[in-house]
């Protein structure tokens, strides 16, 4: 594995609501360069713990001409760490790096047979780093390992003088760091809480096989990383206890639980943003804990992640969280959200960006922070759609079946979208075969009137409403309602139609939600009505 220090630039931790570079804001990063896995980005993982850690990304052009390496190493069966070393003696890799990359990109290089006939020195200088690693763990619970260290800082000093090696400059600049680890100077002690993460972090990263030993170690350079202020300590250590690292630590799982949090909590208070999302998402249970997550959304909305934004969508478009309700400013939230980057699909449970698509047909459909647009919304709802998002799509068909577009053979088209939807097995299923019933049985769809067909799909969305009844929600029994008083599907019974749409104003005026609300004022019309004639 061979190490190369390259530049990136940083997000502007001054904006509130989307990510923006800046690159007045330069700094270096510790770049492994190891054999990637088929089909990936040489420095894909690191990327990834760049851009979510660090808040920062490479330049484009050094990610190119990565690849462009990774492809000639390929092309001459060469490993991609040994075609790195003719750029080793540039220590801040930049702008040159891919000039520099012309030099080898010709077959006829005479380059290229340099780097076959020195295959051994490779493993050579790799044996040299892995046990430099092993005198940086020992040193860390060892006295004796002192006089190790200073040889090893006169080793990597003569390297520095006779060949300018940058992997001697950084491993010199490591162990200086953790030598003088105990003095008060508070940017020497950021860098040592740094240079501890970084341990935790390439020691899980290389403990392939899940060896409990290296996981203590890893746990310890978190934890002193998290003693001295380390954001990314409180959360690394957080995971382990989330993600099953702590073998031979005997706790119960309420207990792990407690201190998952805990850490995660110290992590958001010291500016880490990934935590400040998962504090806000962890306190979205409770109605009395809203307050609490907005606190912790709003502090991490500077890196205008989807989820983030989606989030905010939903507290200003409610009112909740201790916001005031703005319908326009959930609009705009709704609008950075659709285009953000977002959190891996492990961590938000949910595409955000889909359901940004969705709220933005919504709010486009009935006018909420933005006039009532039907063409607008069709095209949101048909992002959404692309994205899978099957509520979209139903949305969508009635959108068409109700003549809100121009396109021909609106009907048919509104039909084959409820048909998909209602493939679906989450609850989706129950509204598109309901929509479909309500479609066949409408008599004035002279080609496509089917009663026969429509109690067909009335049934399956009756059965599947009725498997899901205990967490149904106003829109379900605002429409199972509606099958009973009319006997769509179902048995005609008026009084049971009563006591579902009495349920569906009840439940909504609970949870004061924007869509539950909705169908709590058709169903209160409707029960008003039906109850007059009883």
């Amino acid at each position: 594995m061979r190490l190369i220090r390259c530049r990136y630039n940083q997000f502007d931790d001054s904006l509130n609501l989307s990510p923006r570079i800046s690159f007045d804001h330069e700094l270096l990063v510790n770049i492994y360069i190891g054999q990637p896995s088929q089909g990936c980005h040489p420095i894909a993982f690191q990327l990834r713990w760049l851009r979510e850690i660090r808040h920062g990304q490479i330049d484009s052009s050094i990610l190119d001409a990565f690849n462009k390496l990774l492809q000639l190493a390929n092309g001459h069966n060469l490993p991609l760490e040994q075609l790195m070393n003719p750029f080793l003696n540039n220590p801040h890799i930049d702008g040159r790096f891919q000039n520099s990359l012309r030099s080898v990109y010709h077959d006829d290089d005479p380059t290229l047979q340099h780097f076959h006939h020195n295959h051994d020195n490779r493993y050579h200088q790799l044996q040299i780093n892995q046990d430099i690693g092993r005198i940086i763990d020992q040193f860390v619970s060892n006295d004796f390992v002192k006089w190790i260290y200073d040889k090893a800082i006169d080793i990597y000093k003569q390297q520095v003088n006779e060949n300018d090696s940058p992997h001697a400059h950084y491993q010199l600049e490591l162990l200086e760091i953790i030598n003088h680890g105990n003095q008060s100077n508070q940017q020497t002690q950021h860098q040592l809480a740094d240079t501890y993460n970084q341990l935790g972090f390439l020691t899980l990263f290389l403990n392939i096989n899940n060896v409990e030993v290296d996981n203590k170690k890893a746990l310890l350079y978190f934890n002193k990383a998290a003693a001295l202020g380390n954001p990314s300590g409180y959360y690394n250590i957080a995971e382990m206890y989330s993600l099953g690292y702590t073998t031979g630590i005997t706790i119960d799982q309420e207990e792990r639980n407690i201190i998952i949090i805990n850490y995660r909590c110290s992590a958001a208070e010291h500016g880490h943003h990934l935590s400040q999302f998962l504090m806000g998402l962890y306190y979205t249970h409770y109605q009395e804990d809203l307050i609490k997550s907005s606190y912790y959304f709003i502090r991490s909305l500077q890196y205008g992640y989807a989820a983030t934004l989606s989030y905010m969508t939903f507290y200003y478009l409610h009112g909740w969280g201790g916001v005031k309700q703005d319908f326009h400013r959930a609009y705009l939230y709704c609008l950075l959200s659709a285009t953000a980057n977002d959190y891996d699909f492990s961590i938000t449970g949910k595409d955000n960006r889909s359901e940004a698509y969705d709220m933005l047909g919504y709010m486009h459909e009935h006018g909420l922070g933005v006039e009532i647009n039907y063409q607008t919304s069709l095209q949101c709802y048909a992002q959404a759609a692309r994205f899978g998002n099957l509520q979209s799509c139903c949305c969508l068909a009635k959108l068409i079946e109700k003549g809100k577009t121009d396109i021909n053979d609106h009907l048919s088209n509104s039909i084959q979208l409820y048909k998909f939807a209602a493939t679906s097995t989450g609850c989706v299923q129950g509204y598109a075969n309901y929509r479909l019933g309500k479609l066949y049985r409408n008599n004035q769809y002279v080609d496509f009137y089917d009663q026969q067909l429509a109690t067909i799909y009335f049934k399956r969305a009756c059965n599947f409403y009725q498997q899901i009844l205990e967490t149904a929600r106003p829109a379900q029994l605002y429409h199972m309602g509606i099958m009973h008083q009319y006997g769509y599907g179902t048995d005609m019974n008026k009084a049971t139609a009563s006591e579902y749409y009495k349920n569906a104003i009840n439940q909504s005026q609970q949870s004061k939600n924007i869509f539950d609300l909705y169908y709590s004022k058709k169903a209160k019309k409707r029960y008003e009505q039906l109850n007059i004639h009883i």
